[in-house]
């Protein structure tokens, strides 16, 4: 069976001492009241400081990414109650009887503490006179957001003056690489070379022209004295007449060479038999290959001059391309930079950047501490309760 716990005695050890249980707390109520009136008031003022961000980025150049700073928003409480910060206030505040006179007591009516919005900080000061725990907060506010701006906010002006400076040697940097690019052009032989190159590539292109030409002479002459020479009996008139036409294809209008012009006016002076055409072939087989032979000549004489000028007008141009693109990039970097600056500047004068005193403190009128009523009942009920488990734990020993 279960042990069953009469709870009778305790109440009964409650019921014959309940004048001594509530005297003693009247007692104890009565004493904290009495202090409490007694004790000096305690004030408390608050200033308020807001943590601004950025309201747009500026970035008028891709290439150089404007990075938006989010600032360390819990480094401020600390910043807000170092010893920097707290030794600047108390050199502010002067001596006096009412301030505090050291680092140390500062920081122990100081508090510092974020609403639900973690950018507004309110700093707190308690002190027994309000105007001073007022004057105390205010200062305080100020040099705060003087410090931590100076610390943690806007470097705008800063990072300008940094750009300015890679943007004056980007400009002496384009003024050089142009000073060379017009050097190199006042020595550029890159216009001699390609008219050069472009004569000699004319005269390549007549010489194999007139050398194909000839092949195609030597190949119809030795057909045709192939069918002379297989050709029984006296040449036809028609043989004649194509010995003549290949003469002219030969020499067209120019000025026909002694021996040949010999040969054509015996032709055309009586008709000729068929081995005074195979003659006539010969010669003029002798004298096409002898012109085909010089052809050669000065296909082989063109072509090294032709490739030394190509490797020449490819180093001019590639030289030229160089300095170009130097001058490019030397001038891309000098105007992404002059954007960088004009950005920077911009940026620096946005006054709705870092730390702002959002409200200042006010004097209170009403205490914080101490609170007489409240005191006294809180007294009163723990003075209660401690007679009361002090007289149940006396009939609990009893028993």
């Amino acid at each position: 069976m279960e042990q069953s716990v009469d709870i009778r005695p305790y109440v009964s050890a409650l019921q014959q001492r309940w004048w001594l249980l509530l005297g003693g707390a009247l007692v104890a109520g009565a004493l904290a009241l009495g202090v409490s009136f007694v004790l000096p008031p305690t004030y408390e003022a608050q200033a308020f400081v807001l943590v601004a961000d950025d309201r747009q980025i500026i970035q008028f150049d891709p290439r150089i990414e404007t990075v938006e700073v989010s600032r360390p928003l819990a480094a401020y409480p600390v910043l807000a109650t170092g010893d920097p910060i707290l030794s600047a206030l108390l050199v502010a505040l002067g001596p006096g009887s009412e301030t505090p006179q050291s680092v140390a007591e500062l920081r122990d009516i100081l508090s510092v503490s974020t609403t639900n919005a973690p950018s507004l900080l309110t700093l707190a000061v308690r002190h027994r006179r309000a105007d001073t725990a007022a004057a105390v907060a205010n200062r305080w506010a100020e040099l705060f957001v003087e410090q931590a701006n100076a610390v943690l906010g806007d470097q705008s002006g800063e990072q300008a003056d940094f750009y300015r400076r890679q943007q004056a040697a980007a400009e002496i940097a384009l003024a050089d690489q142009e000073q060379a690019l017009a050097t190199s052009q006042a020595t550029n032989r890159q216009r001699l070379l390609s008219s050069e190159l472009e004569a000699l590539t004319t005269q390549l292109n007549a010489s194999l022209a007139q050398r194909q030409h000839t092949d195609a002479l030597l190949r119809d002459l030795a057909a045709l004295r192939d069918s002379l020479a297989l050709q029984p009996g006296q040449p036809l008139a028609g043989d004649q007449l194509a010995v003549l036409l290949l003469y002219l294809r030969a020499f067209g209008a120019d000025q026909p060479i002694p021996a040949v012009q010999l040969q054509l006016d015996q032709m055309l002076a009586s008709p000729a038999g068929r081995d005074e055409l195979i003659a006539a072939l010969d010669s003029l087989q002798s004298t096409l290959e002898s012109i085909a032979a010089k052809r050669d000549q000065q296909i082989e004489a063109f072509q090294p001059q032709i490739l030394d000028l190509q490797g020449a007008l490819q180093v001019a141009t590639a030289e030229e391309t160089r300095l170009r693109r130097e001058v490019d990039l030397a001038a891309e970097a000098y105007a992404a930079l002059s954007r960088q600056v004009t950005e920077e500047s911009i940026a620096s004068q946005d006054e709705a950047r870092g730390l702002r005193l959002a409200g200042r403190a006010v004097v209170p009128d009403q205490p914080i501490a101490p609170r007489p009523w409240l005191n006294g009942a809180l007294a009163f009920v723990v003075a209660l309760a401690g007679l009361s488990a002090v007289t149940l734990f006396g009939q609990w020993h009893r028993m």
